[in-house]
């Protein structure tokens, strides 16, 4: 399941573009009607990929929010990529999903630049401009080297790929409403993502200076000490700051 995703996808959506109550294109307020151009979807998805980004790539920002046809599917949902990894998604959205990455209708959201890219199944494109809504940006906090502590967590964790990397995310909600998000580091595709244990790298979405009492929240959620955490230094979380 990915309602997490889906949760964040829709909050992301509603700021760039109030008034939209979802994902689908009939539900997305503020495309233009008369903007829709052709776009030549033949070729297979590295094509068709190709020209989507050399027709609309200008609009899309460092961030973005990308939901197929596929990503209706339960096992799938958006997909929360960087705007480098974008043609990688087009390219593997097949061998990920069983899917063609332009089965159906396509919006790409870019939070940084409060753009929404529609793409129909039909062969347009519109381009529809809203509000910027940047995400916050994400802190590590630290490492849990041989921990369990995941494998009793409730309520069940959501593993997922991101596409481009080879580690399942998901995000915890803490007591407090905020979300921590956790990197299991297992490489191999073919193990159950449900109640896993290893190597674990936690990091926040949000102001750096929260991370240090995001970090003992988990820690006393958890029932877990700092030393049972690789703590990534403040003076290097300063530097990415800067």
């Amino acid at each position: 399941m990915t309602t997490w995703v889906w949760r964040e996808a829709l909050d992301v959506l509603a700021r760039v573009l109030p008034g939209s109550s979802g994902l689908l294109l009939d539900q997305i307020d503020g495309i233009p009607a008369d903007d829709w151009e052709r776009i030549d979807l033949s070729g297979g998805d590295g094509e068709a990929g190709e020209r989507l980004v050399a027709q609309v790539g200008t609009c899309l920002g460092a961030d973005l929010i990308v939901v197929t046809d596929a990503s209706w599917r339960p096992d799938v949902g958006p997909f929360m990529t960087s705007a480098w990894h974008l043609a990688g998604l087009i390219r593997d959205h097949t061998g990920r999903t069983g899917e063609p990455f332009f089965n159906g209708d396509v919006v790409i959201l870019s939070p940084d630049d409060g753009n929404v890219v529609a793409v129909h199944r039909a062969g347009l494109v519109a381009v529809a401009h809203g509000e910027p809504a940047p995400r916050p940006p994400i802190w590590p906090l630290g490492q849990l080297v041989g921990s369990s502590v995941f494998a009793g967590w409730e309520p069940t964790l959501e593993w997922t790929h991101r596409v481009g990397e080879i580690y399942p995310d998901t995000v915890v909600t803490l007591p407090s409403g905020r979300v921590l998000a956790v990197r299991w580091f297992e490489t191999d595709p073919r193990v159950s993502f449900i109640a896993p244990t290893g190597d674990f790298q936690l990091s926040y979405r949000g102001e750096p200076d929260d991370a240090d009492a995001v970090l003992a929240e988990f820690l006393a959620a958890a029932g877990l000490t700092e030393s049972d955490v690789l703590r990534l230094s403040p003076l290097f979380r300063l530097s990415l700051r800067s």
